[in-house]
C-alpha cells in the first residue's frame, strides 16, 4: 500500500471515527436542543406546545387529545452536520480555513433546514391531528431531509472549486483558425 493511500484510508477512519463519536456524544443535547428551538418556532406562530424533560413535545390540538411528540436521535441534524464537516475536512480543497467556512456554511443549512422540517412535522400535527404528523414526517419530512442536505453539500462544493482558471496559475487557452480536413 503506497504512503498516499495508507494516508486516504486513515483520513476515512479518523473521519468515521469523528462522526460516530460525536454522534454518539452529542446525540442527547443535540436532541434536546432541536426539541427547545422546535417548541420556540411554533409557540412564536401560535401553536400551543411545550418542552418535556426526555427529548420531547407536548403538544396540545385545539380540537383533540394532547400527545407526545419524540426526537429521536434519527430526527437530529447531528450526524449529518458532522459528516459534512467531516468530508469537507478530510476530502476538500483549499486552504482549511476555507474549507471550515464551507462546512460552516453547509451546516447551517443542514441544522436550520432540519429545525424547519421537524417544526413542519409537529405543525402538522398540532393543525390536523397525530396521523397527519406521522404521515407528513415520514414523507415529505424525509424528502425534504435528503434534499437540505445535498445541499448542504453542493454548497460544500461550489464554495471549494477554484474561482477561476487563471487562479489556479493556468494560462489561458489561445485559439486559432484552422481547416478541417474533410
Amino acid at each position: 500500500m503506497t504512503v498516499l493511500a495508507r494516508r486516504a484510508w486513515l483520513g476515512i477512519a479518523a473521519a468515521v471515527a469523528v462522526v460516530v463519536g460525536g454522534a454518539w456524544l452529542g446525540r442527547e443535547a443535540a436532541r434536546r436542543l432541536e426539541a427547545d428551538l422546535t417548541v420556540h418556532v411554533l409557540r412564536a406562530l401560535g401553536g400551543r406546545v411545550a418542552s418535556l424533560t426526555d427529548h420531547s413535545i407536548l403538544v396540545v390540538p385545539a380540537d383533540g387529545t394532547p400527545f407526545r411528540v419524540i426526537v429521536t436521535a434519527s430526527c437530529s441534524a447531528l450526524a449529518p452536520v458532522l459528516a459534512l464537516f467531516a468530508l469537507t475536512l478530510v476530502a476538500g480543497r483549499g486552504a482549511p480555513p476555507r474549507r471550515l467556512l464551507a462546512a460552516g456554511v453547509a451546516a447551517t443549512v443542514v441544522v436550520v433546514g432540519n429545525l424547519v422540517r421537524i417544526a413542519a412535522s409537529v405543525g402538522v400535527g398540532l393543525w390536523t391531528g397525530r396521523s397527519s404528523l406521522v404521515l407528513f414526517h415520514d414523507v415529505v419530512g424525509s424528502v425534504f431531509g435528503v434534499g437540505y442536505t445535498l445541499f448542504g453539500y453542493l454548497l460544500v462544493v461550489a464554495l471549494l472549486l477554484p474561482r477561476r482558471a487563471s487562479a489556479r496559475g493556468a494560462e489561458p487557452l489561445e485559439v486559432r483558425d484552422g481547416l478541417l480536413g474533410c
